[in-house]
């Protein structure tokens, strides 16, 4: 991710079991390590999005991470720095509560966060881990139940697919 020698790409990340439903999202953090950068790093710009459904599909060739039912709420993916093996954490907050506040949305349904490219030269990109090894994307969601007053609960997601589209398919 964003943008690699044919073009624009973009990257998507998929949980299942996410926020419960009438949820008051006080916190939202997505944590995305560090693998390589090709380029210069001021020149990678990206905008995360949710998508905004009640249970998100897996990705495929015909549901990809650009094509996303996107959220009203974004958080800006500018990194500045970018070294290899160190943790960058990205608040998400408005995002989640949009797609916990929907209408559909019921506990445990499948949450999909898309990272698309905003400007980002040709050629030039990043890439995040999620290997077998345990090195992995998370997404961090402190909430109170039903909306209702009291100790808020922490929802720490990770093992998720993050699906690096630097191979030109997305």
């Amino acid at each position: 991710f964003p943008g690699n020698p044919r073009g624009a790409s973009h990257g998507g990340l998929r949980w299942t079991g996410a926020g419960p439903a009438a949820a008051t999202v006080t916190s939202a953090t997505l944590a995305v390590k560090a693998r390589n950068l090709v380029g210069t790093i001021t020149n990678i710009h990206g905008i995360i999005y949710g998508d905004d459904v009640d249970t998100a599909a897996e990705w495929a060739n015909d549901s990809r991470p650009d094509q996303i039912t996107q959220t009203t709420a974004s958080t800006a993916f500018d990194p500045t720095v970018w070294t290899i093996d160190t943790v960058y954490s990205y608040d998400v907050t408005t995002i989640i509560a949009e797609i916990i506040a929907r209408a559909g949305w019921a506990t445990g349904q499948v949450m999909r966060l898309a990272i698309l490219n905003n400007g980002s030269t040709s050629g030039e990109y990043v890439r995040m881990y999620d290997y077998a090894d345990g090195i992995t994307s998370t997404l961090t969601i402190v909430y109170t139940e039903g909306g209702a007053a009291g100790h808020p609960a922490v929802k720490r997601m990770g093992g998720v697919p993050f699906v690096a589209t630097n191979r030109g398919v997305w």
